[in-house]
């Protein structure tokens, strides 16, 4: 509904054509549908593996362990007969459904041979079994989140103690910052390019990419915003990554990206008046004199936004 009424708005504005407005909106709704349709296949598959391990596990000591085996490896069989099936039938979304099956049926399985053989390893060991066994499901699914949610349990069966160790040999906790961000940044940059160069055939590269991103981000808005309390170059240092990122932003035209870092440095800046002015509000006097403050900041900061959000990023884009 609102994106109807923003096309009917640039019709009339004469920015597109009735013809490209019906063309946006069939577009759009052939997406949303699709993503939809994988949205509900998810959430099948998981529910279908949730209810079996509820089931059996109602019945769990009363199930003799060869035939706890023999169930679960037939479970998989046919799971396996399912991706084979929707590859060769061609049926996208249905293939997604059985390959969350399939990642999700290795981690049963390893669970359930350790439980049998009294196998010991701890949760780092099972992370990693995990991540290893089910590469082949995660590079042939196109899924996004499925493949995050595997470098995920790939990064909790890592040993980290060592690069940790090598990345704590400073004792300068605003190095150790600077090079984590930048470190992730390059491994980021890393991802999306190996997932151009690689055709996009697979996603795993993709979700490498978003995830370290994430990832930077964190590390050098909380990270800055932790030391910043003690350290002021931490607060400089926040302040030029996010300058960067709003220019990197501008130079790729990409406006979503410019005006997300636009909100993050204006609440940086809201963070460092609290943290600087705090004490102000333990006075009445000092509290008005704070809110006054706090009130231009605020009016500031949403002129600065409503300005960057009237730049005419069309002529921008054709140059």
């Amino acid at each position: 509904m609102f994106l109807s009424k923003k096309l009917q708005k640039w019709v009339i504005q004469g920015v597109i054509t009735q013809e490209q407005a019906d063309k946006i909106t069939e577009l759009e709704q052939t997406n949303h549908t699709s993503l939809a349709w994988r949205a509900m296949f998810l959430i099948a598959g998981l529910f279908i593996g949730l209810g079996f391990i509820l089931l059996v596990g109602a019945n769990w000591d009363d199930i003799p362990s060869s035939i706890k085996l023999l169930g679960d490896f037939t479970i998989w069989a046919g799971v396996l007969y399912g991706v084979y099936w929707s590859v060769t039938q061609k049926k996208e979304n249905i293939r997604e459904l059985f390959l969350v099956l399939s990642f999700l049926m290795v981690g049963a399985t390893i669970g359930l041979i350790g439980q049998i053989f009294n196998l010991s390893g701890g949760w780092q060991s099972f992370s990693m079994t995990w991540a290893l066994l089910s590469i082949p499901f995660v590079l042939m699914s196109r899924m996004l989140s499925l493949n995050i949610v595997w470098l995920i349990l790939l990064c909790v069966g890592v040993d980290w103690e060592p690069v940790l160790k090598w990345l704590l040999f400073r004792e300068d906790h605003l190095v150790q910052l600077i090079f984590g961000t930048i470190s992730l940044a390059l491994i980021g940059y890393a991802g999306r390019k190996l997932y151009e160069e690689t055709n996009k055939i697979i996603v795993l590269p993709k979700a490498l990419s978003k995830l370290s991103l994430f990832a930077m981000y964190i590390v050098a808005i909380l990270g800055g915003a932790a030391l910043g309390l003690g350290i002021f170059m931490a607060n400089v240092f926040v302040l030029v990554f996010l300058g960067i990122r709003m220019g990197l932003a501008f130079m790729q035209k990409d406006t979503l990206s410019f005006r997300n870092n636009t909100l993050l440095l204006e609440l940086f800046i809201f963070f460092l008046f609290v943290s600087r002015f705090g004490d102000l509000f333990m006075t009445g006097i000092g509290f008005i004199f704070a809110g006054v403050l706090l009130l231009l900041l605020i009016y500031g900061l949403r002129k600065t936004s409503s300005r960057i959000k009237q730049f005419d990023w069309r002529k921008i884009n054709e140059q």
